[in-house]
């Protein structure tokens, strides 16, 4: 089994090196260890507009990416340990506890009270600490599961709520709300990195790691760009439609919207503003973008940031 903890804080290159090792590996095993600089990362199939305040998390300098996997959206920090395995298909499909299980027996052995529960969340003292999603690639799986150890839960809680979720309606994967808690409080005292090393012993042994440095970094780079690209994180939203009503300086805006790819494909909108969004069928749906089509539909500056704040969260 290949073992490798990067290095790197970069979650766009992490999410590339995982997805790089699972296409082109040649070992029938591989785990992987890694932690991340702030992010929001969206499962696979879902409307990143439902899943967290995209406003907010630009103006924090939050990126929000999509991953590979399915499940609900995750943050992301330092605090937080990522954990990937990768190994061959099974005859019998994926096997959806086959990463929590192996992650609980291991913080058992760390000293926590971990237990797989709430499908396949791993939990302890009632609380979630870990969620898990996966995929095939070829004729490989990819697992992959958060660890909280100390992450900024106000941070995750603030930016992968619902923003205004009455007002996205849509297919694709909600994420499924459950009470959180750090595994820092179970071991008072150790230190991260500390962590991080326990979690690599009990996993795959103290000894034979490696860095992400032998590998093709320049193709994982390339790889990490489709990560980063908003065609990836908001073009891929499912088919959604949105409707609101907001108060602005100049009153009353009601809206609604249908959207496919990424962009508005259908556009009703009456009150203040109206004559203006009315013009954004065809518009792109991601942060900035939008704001370039509110003002290039005649919307003043000041205008178009609340606006696009109420386009994106269904709120101002």
């Amino acid at each position: 089994m290949k073992k490798i903890e990067s290095t790197r804080r970069d979650p766009a290159f992490n999410l590339a090196f995982e997805e790089y090792m699972a296409r082109n590996t040649g070992s029938d095993e591989v785990l992987i260890v890694w932690r991340d600089s702030p992010a929001v990362v969206c499962g696979r199939f879902q409307n990143v507009f439902r899943e967290t305040d995209v406003i907010a998390a630009r103006d924090r300098g939050v990126p929000v990416l999509r991953r590979i996997t399915g499940g609900g959206t995750v943050y992301h920090d330092e605090g937080n340990v990522n954990v990937s395995y990768i190994t061959r298909k099974g005859p019998d499909g994926i096997d959806t506890l086959l990463l929590p299980e192996k992650l609980a027996a291991a913080l058992r052995r760390i000293g926590i009270p971990a237990e797989v529960g709430g499908g396949s969340d791993v939990t302890a003292g009632g609380y979630k600490i870990s969620g898990s999603a996966r995929a095939a690639v070829g004729d490989r799986e990819i697992h992959h599961a958060t660890l909280l150890f100390d992450t900024d839960l106000d941070a995750l809680r603030s930016l992968t709520s619902s923003v205004s979720g009455d007002a996205f309606v849509s297919g694709g994967i909600a994420s499924r709300k459950s009470p959180v808690a750090n595994v820092s409080a179970f071991l008072p005292g150790t230190s991260t990195d500390e962590f991080v090393g326990e979690v690599k012993a009990a996993l795959g042994g103290a000894y034979g790691w490696q860095t992400e440095d032998g590998f093709d970094l320049f193709a994982v780079s390339d790889l990490a760009g489709e990560y980063t690209s908003d065609s990836r994180t908001y073009g891929e939203n499912p088919k959604f439609t949105f409707s609101g009503k907001c108060e602005t300086a100049r009153g009353a805006l009601t809206l609604s919207y249908e959207s496919g790819k990424g962009a508005i494909t259908e556009v009703r909108a009456e009150g203040a503003f109206a004559e203006q969004i009315n013009k954004l069928a065809g518009a792109p749906l991601a942060p900035g973008a939008t704001y370039s089509a509110l003002i290039g539909s005649g919307v003043g500056e000041t205008d178009a940031e609340l606006l696009e704040r109420f386009v994106l969260t269904g709120k101002i």
